[in-house]
């Protein structure tokens, strides 16, 4: 199955944890309805296809955003540094993410995100000073 749009009307969620349900469709839109109570967005290992909304961006309390081991595809919206307390990101294992914004993450240190997992076996590690890692060509 797919996650309904329904569920941006639940607007005291504050974890969704969907992962290794075999789901399929897209991200809906309407999970920006949850910005002011999401923490924890997991779709870990599903079947979800498509491009990330840039409207995920307006979750700006989100703490963890993990949709590795999908078959996203397309750009990561840049409105992923809207969310400023972001923990963890993990994008990794999906079919063709791109970014030209590894440069931007890494000069946009002034939220505490600690890892970002973007592309597969690629982690980017943030610390007060440096970033490692490298960029993915979007055509």
């Amino acid at each position: 199955g797919s996650i309904p749009s329904e569920i941006g009307k639940l607007q005291r969620l504050s974890l969704i944890d969907f992962a290794f349900n075999e789901l399929n469709g897209t991200l809906p839109i309407e999970l920006s309805n949850l910005s002011s109570s999401l923490l924890l967005l997991s779709l870990t290992n599903n079947k979800l296809s498509g491009t990330i909304p840039s409207e995920i961006g307006l979750l700006t309390n989100l703490k963890q955003l993990h949709l590795l081991s999908n078959r996203l595809s397309g750009r990561i919206p840049s409105t992923i540094l809207n969310i400023m307390g972001l923990l963890n990101l993990d994008l990794s294992r999906n079919l063709n993410l791109c970014s030209t914004m590894v440069e931007e993450f890494c000069q946009n240190l002034s939220f505490s995100t600690e890892t970002f997992s973007l592309l597969p076996q690629t982690e980017f590690l943030f610390t007060d000073s440096a970033c490692t890692g490298c960029s993915c060509p979007c055509s």
